[in-house]
């Protein structure tokens, strides 16, 4: 969510619309479960809104106004429910308490118009925690993180009074050696992330049902190692991820099945005047997830030293070539290094 303080109101355009209340977000604030109206559909619909709270003045003498919230199709928010609205209760909440969903419409009832609480309604697609997943599938809840969500394709109408703020959420995807970014450039393993999807499902005569669909626990995040006991990806347990056949293999299964190949040999791929110790180091570091690795891996650190690698290859300036890179993401200092030959194509190292 951003907000700050603006003095005259924005104007309005085909795609966003500016709402005014002298209400304070607290005052806003309500948790209580709304149906829309049947009608809904008929409402002007948005990209984006814009909140101006705490108006100062009268109609017709504005002498200024307060704080400003905005939201937009595809942010994610934090819902407030009756566990979070206590208004007896002083506790702080914390992040977790809150209800997650990600804004798909944005409707305006009272488009233009100075509103004692804003009549905008969202249609957003819910995300579950792990404590939501317990009633639904306690294996999948086990294996969840703290700040872990899992998409899913319920949607509801949900009203802006229940809206507190809007939340940063990287995606895993488990069949893939990198990850995306997160906006604001930070560290992804400490924020919010969604690696799994849910469907809702309908059974004839037996209501619904949650399913885990997409990159599942027994999909391509499982170990693709002949006789490997441990079907299913757990943060104890290292990974290597092979590009080539854009594969993952537990480390134990590896030492198995796999033929090791020596650090020296690997330094061979990279031999090139101009690489120096450092370089040659964080080039000959493998992709991996799990053990001391954290839940999104090093996959991004070491793609971008390799691109850096490549680019010097073909006579491309680069300036500092670790700018960037996390090196304690990329491989800890103090941790040794096993490479092997990938059992599946029998030509890439990792």
């Amino acid at each position: 969510m951003s907000n700050h303080v603006v003095d005259t109101p924005m104007e309005q355009d085909k795609t966003s619309v500016m709402i005014t209340t002298r209400l304070t977000p607290e005052e806003v604030v309500d948790h209580r479960t709304k149906s829309p109206p049947r009608d809904i559909e008929k409402y002007p619909r948005y990209d984006r809104v814009e909140v101006v709270f705490g108006r100062i003045g009268s109609s017709s003498n504005v002498t200024g106004y307060g704080v400003m919230y905005d939201y937009n199709v595809g942010d994610i928010v934090r819902v407030h429910h009756a566990g979070t609205c206590d208004r007896r209760s002083k506790r702080r909440i914390s992040e977790m308490e809150y209800w997650f969903a990600k804004v798909e419409e944005i409707y305006v009832l009272d488009d233009g118009r100075e509103s004692e609480k804003p009549k905008i309604w969202l249609n957003v697609r819910w995300f579950y925690r792990a404590e939501d997943m317990k009633g639904y599938d306690s294996s999948v809840a086990k294996r969840m993180k703290t700040r872990e969500l899992l998409d899913s394709d319920e949607k509801d109408y949900i009203t802006f009074t229940s809206v507190e703020g809007v939340v940063d959420v990287a995606h895993i995807d488990e069949g893939s050696g990198t990850y995306e970014e997160t906006k604001d450039g930070e560290d992804p393993s400490m924020g919010f992330f969604t690696r799994w999807r849910l469907e809702v499902r309908t059974r004839a005569g037996r209501g619904t049902r949650l399913v885990v669909v997409g990159v599942s626990l027994q999909d391509a995040c499982e170990c693709t190692c002949e006789g490997c006991p441990d079907q299913g990806y757990d943060d104890a347990a290292e990974q290597r991820y092979c590009d080539a056949c854009e594969n993952w293999m537990h480390v134990a299964c590896l030492r198995r099945v796999a033929k090791k190949v020596s650090v020296e040999k690997v330094k061979t791929l990279f031999k090139e005047g101009w690489v120096d110790e450092e370089m040659m180091r964080s080039l000959t570091r493998p992709i991996a997830r799990g053990g001391v690795h954290p839940t999104f891996g090093n996959g991004n650190e070491v793609m971008k030293v390799r691109q850096a690698w490549k680019m010097k290859k073909s006579g491309v300036e680069v300036g500092d070539w670790d700018e960037g890179v996390n090196m304690y993401t990329l491989w800890p200092e103090d941790e040794e290094v096993e490479c092997f030959r990938c059992p599946q194509c029998k030509k890439q190292w990792v």
